[in-house]
């Protein structure tokens, strides 16, 4: 499966509960609404255009739904999945959204990233340019803490992202990532 259908799969996944668990909005009469929170940010500059999303959650009659978690990773590390959405909303849009995946030791220490990955969809969900596409992408974590099923996170990322040759685009087949920073708080997924 290639990263840009892995993207849209996870993006979209990552989702696909709460958007078919019933109504969630003041689209329907009878249901309240149930607004996202926001949970952090993240900003970088993609193709020289400045970009923030929003990490969001929403807890509906108990239940946690979020496109972004961590896990526990083998040698006391974590593996997160960190979903940026371009609106404060718990859908993915679909056009603008991005997605972090790393996986980072040391937690209690200095903490370290051992390997990263951005998924960024400014053309919709099929197609994503990503860091494992010919690209290249750094991740570095300032801060990181633990306080029960939650993790706070802070960091810096740059580099590069392209989008696999078998798809057209009109768009540039790559695009350079700067400045980018996310301060997040994730919850823990079992």
């Amino acid at each position: 499966m290639t990263a840009g259908i892995l993207a849209g799969v996870l993006i979209l996944a990552s989702c696909s509960k709460a958007e078919s668990s019933g109504p969630e909005t003041s689209d329907t009469p009878s249901a309240p609404s149930v607004k996202a929170v926001v949970d952090g940010r993240i900003v970088a500059t993609i193709g020289g255009e400045k970009r923030e999303w929003y990490v969001t959650h929403v807890d509906s009659d108990g239940e946690w739904k979020s496109g972004s978690f961590w896990r526990d990773a083998p040698m006391k590390s974590a593996h997160l999945a960190i979903s940026g959405l371009t609106e404060k909303d718990i859908k993915p849009t679909g056009k603008g959204d991005m997605r972090l995946s790393m996986i980072v030791t040391n937690l209690s220490g200095s903490p370290q990233v051992m390997s990263s990955q951005m998924f960024f969809l400014p053309d919709g969900p099929v197609k994503a340019w990503a860091s494992d596409e010919n690209g290249s992408f750094a991740v570095v974590v300032d801060h990181v803490s633990i306080d029960g099923d939650f993790l706070e996170l802070e960091g810096d990322f740059a580099g590069e992202v392209a989008l696999d040759a078998k798809y057209d685009t009109e768009m540039p087949r790559t695009f350079k990532v700067e400045d980018g920073a996310f301060d997040v708080r994730v919850r823990k997924y079992d």
